[in-house]
Order: structure tokens, then sequence, then C-alpha cells
């Protein structure tokens, strides 16, 4: 096999690169990556490229990584092409975190590369992944349960720069094109720890498959393409389903149950994934964390689960809501009861207005302005209540969040104006009775505001 002829071709028929494109390439100093660089210096003038080599020290080998960093530098030099270095502590990042070094060490990698994609203005990144590092992969995606996307694996190109070009070439093809042009590399002592999941699967599980069936690998990646066409087939039915059920509203996924239980449950695994996928993140999250959801979807209201990440989700009145925890942010803020003052809180934007003749108006309330005093704009407080409007009789805020359909991890969000305990506004949804306009109102005071959507 041509090496250089085969990355060609996988560059021209998946339509990878342009002429003159400046194409950084994701350099470590193995003999993956060494070799993807050296096919890329042979195309470089037939494409008219600009190269760069991206290299990224993560801080976990040492002395090792230092001396990687040096030698793919003074390489670049002697093949003059540009070089550019990140690093960052990767170990310290994984504590931090809470993340295993596997993926610390990717978030880290990739953050680089988007760096230097917007200083340098490359056009693309090419990965050094190949057949084999296919074939781990969807082993590894099939033992954490990560469902039929999982099985696709990887591909040619991704959003919104990554190429890969050596997806149809074998390790022992690359193997064999490094010894016969010479080319120099590394050897990352680390790829032999099988502490390391996707090292166990190299050295063990993909090995004792290969002793099964040679083409093990190749397999692996045509099962794999059968997978991918199914489930493009049946992305075109979620797509007409996502649009009518999803929505975005004040950083969450907002997801309708209705007529849930009609829905199949493939389609319901789909729906869920897209909306983790388009608005969050789908690292480390595994088939069972969408099962996990889809039973709260067939649940009472109120049930709530964290799938790692930060990630929640909550079913309330019909509704699945998807979202990252956030810290409680406490507000207690004064209301000044004068004519024309502007001020914002909570996302919200404020404005006041003194009226001798009170009158209603869109996105405003409208309270008698002799009975507002020692007011705050505050979150709740557990012995809230309210008088609510047009009712007799007082009832706790939290029964009046059940009545309005407020979940109950959106209400540590809502915005109050109370006088003690007594809430004389939740701000976008309803006022106090015991604050209306009355018949002896002589001035009113009004509030405008916008900028927030409510749900």
């Amino acid at each position: 096999m041509d090496f250089s002829k085969s990355i060609k071709s996988s560059i021209v028929n998946n339509k990878l690169i342009k002429k003159g494109e400046r194409v950084g390439v994701a350099v470590s100093g193995g003999v993956d990556s060494m070799c993807l660089l050296y096919a890329f210096l042979k195309l470089k003038n037939e494409f008219d490229l600009s190269l760069f080599a991206l290299h990224f020290e993560h801080g976990i080998r040492g002395e090792d990584s230092v001396n990687d960093a040096r030698f793919i530098k003074e390489t670049c030099e002697t093949l003059e092409i540009e070089y550019v270095m990140g690093k960052g502590d990767v170990p310290k990042i994984a504590e931090e975190k809470k993340q295993s070094i596997e993926t610390a060490a990717r978030n880290a990698r990739y953050s680089f590369f988007e760096s230097a994609t917007k200083k340098y203005k490359l056009d693309k990144i090419a990965l050094a992944h190949h057949l084999d590092d296919q074939a781990e992969t969807i082993i590894l995606n099939l033992v954490r349960g990560s469902g039929t996307k999982g099985l696709t694996a990887m591909k040619d190109f991704r959003k919104p720069n990554y190429i890969r070009p050596m997806l149809s070439i074998l390790k022992t093809d690359i193997l064999e094109y490094a010894e016969k042009e010479n080319i120099p590399y590394r050897i990352d002592k680390t790829n032999d720890d099988i502490n390391f999941s996707r090292n166990k699967i190299r050295h063990n599980v993909l090995k004792e498959l290969k002793e099964i069936n040679e083409n093990a690998a190749l397999n692996l990646k045509r099962s794999s393409d059968i997978v991918k066409d199914d489930d493009d087939f049946l992305d075109t039915f979620v797509d007409e389903e996502f649009d009518k059920r999803v929505k975005i509203i004040d950083g969450e996924v907002v997801i309708s149950l209705l007529n849930w239980d009609k829905t199949h449950v493939a389609i319901k695994r789909r729906l869920i994934r897209k909306a983790l996928e388009q608005h969050f993140s789908l690292i480390d999250v595994e088939f069972i964390h969408i099962e996990y959801i889809i039973d709260i979807t067939q649940g009472l209201s109120g049930k709530r689960i964290e799938i790692g990440g930060g990630i929640n989700a909550s079913k309330a009145y019909e509704i699945l809501y998807i979202f990252k925890k956030e810290k409680k942010e406490k507000i207690y803020k004064a209301l000044l009861v004068k004519d024309n003052i502007s001020f914002s809180i909570n996302g919200y934007e404020f404005l006041t207005s003194i009226l001798e003749k009170p009158k209603l108006c869109k996105a405003s309330e409208v309270f008698d302005i002799e009975k507002l005093k020692d007011i705050v704009f505050r979150n709740a407080m557990p012995d809230d209540y309210i008088y609510p409007l047009g009712m007799n009789g007082k009832k706790k805020l939290t029964d009046y969040f059940c009545d309005i359909k407020i979940p109950l991890h959106k209400r540590q969000k809502v915005l109050l104006l109370a006088k003690g305990n007594e809430i004389v506004w939740v701000v976008g949804y309803g006022i106090s009775d015991n604050f209306k306009l009355s018949e002896d109102t002589k001035k009113a005071f009004r509030i405008s505001y916008n900028s927030r959507m409510i749900e």
C-alpha cells in the first residue's frame, strides 16, 4: 500500500481540503502523527498548503514530554514547517474538575486547537486517527453502552474544522511507511499502560479479536458504516419531531411530553441525545444516562437526576427540563419608589414611573403607591405567602408556584418583590391582591420590565 497515495485519495474523495488552505497537523511525536506530518509535507506543493505542526504538552510524562516537544520543534525546523506549541497541567485540571486524565487531556488539547485555529486562521486541523483507532473507539463505546451513535465512531470530517485522512489505514501500514521512509518518531511509554481504558482495548481486546479474524478492525469499521447509514435514516424522523417538541428557554432545554407515551422509544432516545449534544455536551454521557432521563419522563412531576458534568434533568407539568446546575445567586435589593428610575436585577431591565392617572400597559405591573413601603426584590424564602390576585385569603408561595406551574428547580431563580414574608409581585407572573389598584387609589407606581423570557 502506498501510504501517501492513500492519504491523498482520502483527502480528494472526502473533499477534506481545498487548494490554498492553511492546515494544522496535530503532532504528538508518535509514529502516527509523524507519518501524517510527512505525508502532508509531500502534498504541500500540490495542494498549495500552508502547514503548521500543532503540539500540546499535557504535563503528564515529565521530562519525556519536554523531550517530545523539543524533538518536534527540531524536526519542524529541519522540514521548514511552522511549529506551534501549547501546554497545560492536565493532572491538575483532572483533579480540579473531577475528570479522568483521558477526558481532561482531550478537553485541554481541543481547547488548544481552537485557540490555534483563531490565532493562525487555520482552515483545517488534521488528526492522525487510523483504522485501529476507529476499531478501538467502537469497542470502547460498545462496552460503555453508548448506543448506536457511539457505534458510528469517528468521521472523516468533524465540525468545525477537524479532518481525519488516515481512517482507512491500518497501524501496520503506518509502521511500514515509517520504516520505509526513515521517518523519526518518539515512543510514548504511557501507550503501554493498560490502566488506561483505550490501551487495555488496544493491547488486549483488539489483539485477541485479530487472532480470531485478522480483518477484525476493518470489519468493525464496516459494521460501523452500516449502523451509521441506519442511524442517519432514523434521524430524518427525529429532526421533524425535534422541531415540534424542543425549545431553548432561559438557557435550558425544554422538551414537551405531549403524547410522549405514543412516541417510540428509539425516537425518545434520539431526541434527548440530540438535545444534549446541541446544547450541552455528550462527553461522559452514556446510554444508561439517556435511559435514566426516559425513566423520569414516565414518572410523576418533580423527579430529578444529575447525569454528570453538572447536567440535570427534571420532569414538571408534562415538560422535561435539561439544565446545568447553577450556584444560587442571593438577591436582596430595596425598591426605590421614585419616578423614572432604571435598574437591572436577575436578567430583567426595569423602569419605574409614577402615574397620576393609573393605566395598565404590556410588560408592566401597577401598584398602589401608598402601600409600597419597605419593599425589596429578593429570592423565595420558606415562610413566604401571597394573596393571589382576584382571590380571597392568602396562600403559601410554594402552593402558588404549583398553581402557576413553576418547576421546583426554577423556583429559586424566580424574582420576587416582597414586604417581609408577604409577596407583592412574582415578577413575570402576577401581583398580590393586597397591592392592586382600588377605587381609593390616588397615585400609582408602575414598574415596566423586559429582557427575560418567562415560561
